[in-house]
């Protein structure tokens, strides 16, 4: 059922893509690019060109491994840099359903940083779950979507079941930091212990101060998984 659900909604979600304009996805100008960005927001965008240490927040220049926090360090892979107009990119992605962007933010990060990610040789892409009523209320998970699209890109399986979210919670945009490591803390569930415990890379739309990430790479780990990375579409306070 659950197969037959995701395909619906795949389904549905590129009929709505298909019916909605050719507008830029970040000003709303017209544009018929197929990456979803008029031209004039695509220069604009602050890409990062290297991976980085969300323990330290420094640049990693070469390698897969902080040379300052070591193998425990988890990895960032991320586009972009979280303000407009990658921000209201992001929103129109998540709260609007326009999830065309998905395919040019996966290709994007593929071609930059894909080499690396083969490094740390992950078997599975697991995205950061909604809660079941959010999910429901959005009617998908932007997360999946965006794991759906790396994976075709990065010949990598994605894999959904294993961490699911068992606690709401508040939207962390209207958390402060401290307040947001309270709210995600016991907030995810491990439920396919069954299956190999090998290399695991999370995916998510945003990575801010990392607390829902790292709460998710904990419980995995307790479940016998290596967590080494996280990729996002974007990284910012």
């Amino acid at each position: 059922m659950a197969g037959a659900w995701s395909g619906l909604s795949e389904l549905l979600r590129g009929a709505v893509d298909l019916a909605l304009p050719p507008l830029c996805t970040a000003c709303g100008e017209y544009t018929e690019s197929p990456t979803g960005f008029c031209e004039s927001c695509i220069k604009r965008i602050d890409r990062y060109d290297y991976p980085m240490c969300l323990q330290c927040e420094q640049p990693i220049f070469s390698g897969i491994v902080c040379p300052q926090c070591g193998e425990e360090a988890m990895v960032l892979y991320a586009f972009g840099n979280y303000v407009d107009p990658l921000k209201e990119a992001v929103h129109q992605f998540k709260f609007r359903g326009v999830t065309r962007v998905a395919g040019y933010f996966a290709e994007e990060i593929a071609a930059r940083f894909g080499a690396e990610i083969g490094g740390l040789a992950p078997a599975v892409l697991v995205p950061i779950p909604l809660h079941p009523s959010r999910e429901h209320a959005r009617g998908f998970n932007q997360a999946e979507v965006f794991a759906e699209a790396l994976g075709s890109r990065l010949n990598l399986a994605i894999n959904s079941e294993i961490l699911i979210r068992i606690k709401k919670g508040k939207p962390h945009s209207r958390l402060s930091d401290n307040a947001r490591a309270r709210n995600i803390r016991g907030a995810f569930s491990v439920i396919a212990e069954e299956i190999s415990k090998d290399h695991v890379i999370l995916v998510d739309d945003v990575v801010t101060g990392g607390h829902t990430v790292r709460e998710a790479r904990s419980e995995l780990g307790k479940a016998g998984f290596h967590v080494p990375a996280v990729i996002s579409i974007a990284h910012g306070r």
